[in-house]
Order: C-alpha cells, then sequence, then structure tokens
C-alpha cells in the first residue's frame, strides 16, 4: 500500500513535472516566437538601418556633390574676383591716361589761345601797318596833287611871264593860252 502510495506519489510528480515540462516547452515556444518577433523586428530593423545608410551615402554623395559645385562655385568667383580687379585695374589706367590726356587738351588749348591772342595781336599791328600804309599813300596822293598844282602854277607863270614879255605872237599860241588860263581855277578845284 505504502508502495502504491509511493508509486502515485511518483505519478503524480512525474505528472507535476511533464506538466512543468509542457509549461516550459510552452514558455520556450512563446519564448522561441519572441525570439523570431525579435528576429523580424531586428531584421526590419537592419532593414531600416541599411536604408537609412542608403540614405545617407546618397546624402553624403549629394553633399560632396554640393561641396564640389561649392568649390567650382568659389573657384569660378575667385576668377571672376581677379578678372574685375583686371578690369578696375585697366579704368584706372585709363583713367589716369584720360586725364593726362585732358591735361595735355588743356595745354593744347592754351597755347592755341595764347597763339589766337598773339595773332590777333599781328593782325591788329598789320591793320595799323596797313592803316599808316594807306595815311601814306594818301598823304603821296596829296603830295603828287600839291606837286601837279605846284608844276601847273609854274606853267601858267611861265604863261605869265611870257605874256609880260610879249613872246607870245602866234594868235594859236594866245588862244590856247587862254584855254588855259580859263580851264585852271576848274582844274585846280577838281584836283582839291
Amino acid at each position: 500500500m505504502r508502495l502504491n502510495n509511493g508509486i502515485q506519489i511518483i505519478d503524480v510528480e512525474a505528472m507535476r513535472l511533464n506538466h512543468g515540462i509542457q509549461i516550459i516547452n510552452v514558455e520556450a515556444m512563446r519564448l522561441n516566437h519572441g525570439i523570431q518577433i525579435i528576429n523580424v523586428e531586428a531584421m526590419r530593423f537592419v532593414h531600416e538601418a541599411m536604408r537609412l545608410n542608403h540614405g545617407i551615402q546618397i546624402l553624403t554623395v549629394e553633399v560632396q556633390i554640393l561641396v564640389h559645385e561649392s568649390l567650382r562655385l568659389v573657384h569660378e568667383t575667385q576668377i571672376l574676383v581677379h578678372d574685375i580687379q583686371i578690369l578696375v585695374h585697366e579704368s584706372l589706367r585709363l583713367v589716369y591716361e584720360t586725364q593726362i590726356l585732358v591735361h595735355d587738351i588743356q595745354i593744347l588749348v592754351h597755347e592755341s589761345l595764347r597763339l589766337v591772342h598773339e595773332t590777333q595781336i599781328l593782325v591788329h599791328e598789320t591793320l595799323i601797318f596797313v592803316h599808316e600804309a594807306l595815311r601814306l599813300v594818301h598823304g603821296i596822293q596829296i603830295l603828287t596833287v600839291e606837286v601837279q598844282i605846284l608844276v601847273h602854277k609854274i606853267q601858267i607863270l611861265k604863261v605869265y611871264i611870257q605874256i609880260l614879255k610879249g613872246e607870245v605872237q602866234n594868235p594859236l599860241d594866245q588862244v590856247l593860252i587862254a584855254r588855259l588860263l580859263s580851264a585852271t581855277p576848274n582844274r585846280i578845284l577838281l584836283i582839291r
């Protein structure tokens, strides 16, 4: 009886042990299922991490491209700045040369004005000289007329002397002398 009770107790313990094993198996299955879920989640996480890594690689490439473009733009900007500096230098050189040309033009204008002034002085002196020459010519003309009048008066005096001496005998000479004497006052007036 005691043996039978011991066997029953062993059976109960075996059943309890079997039940515990079943519970352990169920828990193991649940744990295995949890591990599978964790593996799936881990795979999903790895997949997302790979996608994220791929995105990071793409972004890295894009950033490298942007950096390369930025460096290219910086280089081109430096080239443009250098060209602008060259243009500014050329502009300043042209401004300096223009100032020199303006100064030379001012000197030429000043010289031209001086020459114009000297030419005006020469023209004025020439006009004075021409005026003096005209006065001299007019004086010479007056002297010529005076000489002609004097010569004519001398001729008249000669005629008067001939008349007074009685040297005029020819009637034709008397007519010519009369005409000469009558024409003399008008001619003298016309000459004057």
